[in-house]
């Protein structure tokens, strides 16, 4: 899909393997991207080979990623986007679990510390409260200072499920003791 002479574009949205392509050439689009407000990405992460030092998105206000989340896997490579947006204002993340992610435990990776100074709004779908989400939010809540809200919507379960949604609603008011000042938890 080429991209050409679209200095007017503001958001856009890419899935599947087109989103994989742009991610994997990021660096080679960065000036059909530069202008971009909003971008929504769609992708199953563990298919990418290599996570890209985005160029600067100087102009991205939202962020969404969509992704497909397996057992073992990090969720930290979303720092790189955030990072590269300098004035991001919403960061939306919806978890796709592939398999149950409390069935076993595992450990999280260290990820260097990185002010996110615009950042107000934090939106965390399909959380289940084990290491991977909880990991990633504790890591946002302790970076963007001037966080006002962050949202979280614990993944639907099945009523015969109902302990686990519980336990995943339980996890998320923990995170209160994480949270920057002003900022609000809001569970939904």
């Amino acid at each position: 899909m080429p991209l050409r002479n679209v200095p007017r574009l503001s958001a856009v949205s890419f899935g599947g393997s087109y989103c994989e392509f742009l991610i994997q050439n990021f660096e080679q689009l960065s000036s059909y991207l530069s202008q971009l407000e909003s971008l929504m990405l769609d992708f199953d992460y563990p298919n990418l080979v290599r996570y890209p030092n985005f160029p600067t998105l100087s102009n991205l206000r939202q962020l969404e990623l969509k992704v497909y989340v397996h057992y073992g896997d990090s969720l930290f490579y979303c720092t790189s986007l955030i990072k590269a947006s300098p004035l991001l204002y919403k960061f939306v993340l919806q978890l796709l679990w592939s398999e149950n992610p409390l069935g076993r435990n595992r450990r999280i990776q260290k990820v260097k510390t990185h002010p996110y100074c615009c950042l107000k709004v934090v939106e965390l779908i399909g959380f289940v409260g084990c290491a991977t989400d909880i990991g990633l939010a504790k890591y946002l809540l302790k970076n963007a200072s001037s966080l006002e809200k962050i949202i979280i919507k614990p993944l639907p379960r099945m009523d015969c499920m109902k302990l686990e949604k519980v336990t995943a609603r339980e996890r998320a008011r923990q995170l209160r003791a994480d949270l920057p000042p002003g900022a609000e938890l809001v569970i939904l």
